[in-house]
């Protein structure tokens, strides 16, 4: 099972692409607002409302058995102590965690932790296209 927390745009998608795959996906997000906005019909995961911190919370979305956990709030902060506070309890986990700041990422990725940004990956999408196009040229 897979667990994403954080129903942004971002959580809401990659809940639907992993659910394509076949995935069993429990999602976990502390606003009934985000889950509508996001979320607004039956795409097949399970849904958990609370505070992704709340162990009780996490509990009940499974943590134990989680193969991969994946935190992809929009905030860094929160990604941040989310990540921490999951390594210091499950520390055999595999934990991805999206953080949008440059410095932040290095950090964490020195650190040892498996860090998704979004603004690296538009990076090199956008290099990628511009100097395969001038390449044809």
């Amino acid at each position: 099972m897979i667990l994403v927390l954080g129903s942004t745009r971002l959580g809401a998608r990659l809940t639907k692409a992993l659910r394509a795959a076949s995935q069993e996906v429990t999602l976990v997000e502390r606003s009934r607002r985000y889950l509508e906005q996001y979320l607004p019909d039956d795409y097949g995961a399970t849904v958990v409302l609370g505070a992704p911190s709340d162990p009780e919370v996490l509990s009940s979305a499974g943590v134990d058995r989680a193969a991969v956990i994946c935190i992809v709030n929009r905030d860094d902060a929160l990604n941040v102590l989310l990540a921490d506070l999951l390594r210091s309890r499950y520390p055999s986990k595999r934990i991805l965690m999206r953080l949008d700041d440059p410095v932040l990422t290095q950090v964490y990725r020195e650190g040892g932790y498996e860090v998704v940004s979004p603004l690296d990956l538009a990076i090199k999408a956008f290099t990628h296209s511009i100097v395969a196009v001038a390449e044809q040229v």
